[in-house]
């Protein structure tokens, strides 16, 4: 799979502040690549830039090896979709949709059967000959997102393309849109601060942060191996609380809420020397999914005692709030098989030392919607 979308080095500012900070990266021809993060964290201002409506202050951009910065957003050969999608209220459903492809120069047949496949595909059919003012803001989504798929263009530009849907269309057009963007052969970059959405769609995820890539990768190399402690809470359902080093040689820590909860870990990822110091406070990140209920008797375990407090269902899974430490300290453990555990059961849970990353205490402050 070639490059056909390339990035480099691409700095914005406004007012003076950076809001793109040298952010590099490519696509492959006929990629579908997400970028996911919190809001603000310039997923829109990069995608204006690739679509060439705003030009960067540094950096360049290729699209199927040729430099587009400077070259006007209609001769770029793209298709976007903006965040805030306009839509011809004089015109109706299928108008909106078969009128831009006249205009492109498709033949009236061939816009037809274009059309029609989009406003199916989209579940829009029935209401062709609506107008836009007639509809719920999730159907007026649907018909600006059948727009954008219907262009000929090779690079398709999503901004946040699912987010005015309702939970269950969204998830039955997520399959359907890489399909159509794979069956089409279309180069996709899809913007989103949704990690479900992220996961079904992406070939490969840039999870962005105030300004930056931090790390491109499959949704397994980015949960297995985060680069840091941003990625590691984005990408998925994690633990994340404070704790000291107790003994650094043996990989000993304890929990800063209540000291009764000590546990080992196995520091096998990159170098944690800095940070594993004896007295050292350190964020303490174990993924929900690696804490397991009955967990084997094996060495190489952190087992306890504990109490459920609460059974969720979330994200497909079960979760289970567990109270250690006769209630002083808390942890999540996720699992896709209803156990039958129900809240007031004593059982003992656990986790593996090799699961447990910890970070530096500073990474705490890049936490979104942190509490405390």
């Amino acid at each position: 799979m070639g490059s056909f979308l390339k990035v480099s080095r691409i700095w914005k500012y406004y007012s003076g502040k950076p809001i793109l900070k040298d952010v590099s990266f490519e696509v492959g021809r006929g990629e579908y690549f997400v970028v996911l993060g919190p809001t603000g964290a310039g997923k829109t201002t990069l995608l204006k830039i690739v679509a060439g409506i705003v030009d960067p202050d540094e950096g360049e951009i290729s699209i199927g090896g040729r430099p587009v910065v400077g070259i006007p957003p209609e001769e770029r050969g793209v298709g976007y979709f903006p965040q805030f999608f306009n839509l011809f209220n004089h015109m109706t459903v299928w108008d909106n949709v078969y009128f831009p492809l006249l205009v492109k120069g498709v033949d009236t047949i061939e816009a037809e059967k274009i059309c029609r496949e989009m406003l199916n595909l989209m579940h829009l059919l029935d209401r062709a000959d609506s107008y836009p003012y007639e509809l719920s803001g999730g159907m007026r989504q649907r018909v600006a997102l059948a727009r954008a798929l219907a262009t000929e263009a090779e690079l398709l530009l999503l901004d946040e393309p699912l987010s005015q849907l309702d939970a269950k269309l969204s998830v039955e057009l997520r399959g359907e849109l890489k399909s159509i963007a794979k069956n089409l052969n279309r180069t996709v970059v899809h913007v989103t601060n949704n990690v479900e959405e992220a996961i079904e769609l992406a070939d490969r995820i840039a999870v962005m942060n105030d300004g930056c890539i931090i790390q491109i990768g499959s949704y397994d190399e980015l949960r297995r191996n985060p680069r840091n402690l941003f990625v590691a809470y984005f990408i998925s359902d994690v633990n994340i609380f404070r704790a000291y080093v107790s003994d650094p040689y043996r990989g000993l820590l304890e929990s800063s809420a209540d000291t009764c909860f000590k546990f080992k870990i196995e520091a096998s990822y990159g170098d944690v020397s800095n940070v594993l110091k004896s007295g050292n406070e350190v964020i303490v990140c174990i993924d929900m999914e690696d804490v397991r209920i009955d967990p084997p008797v094996e060495p190489g375990w952190n087992t306890f005692d504990a109490l459920v407090e609460e059974v969720l269902f979330h994200r497909g899974r079960y979760i289970y709030v567990l109270r250690v430490c006769n209630g002083a300290f808390k942890i999540m453990a996720k699992s896709m098989d209803e156990s039958g555990i129900e809240a007031g059961c004593k059982v003992k849970a656990g986790f593996r030392a090799s699961d447990v990353r910890i970070y530096k205490a500073s990474e705490y402050d890049y936490i979104p919607y942190r509490e405390g």
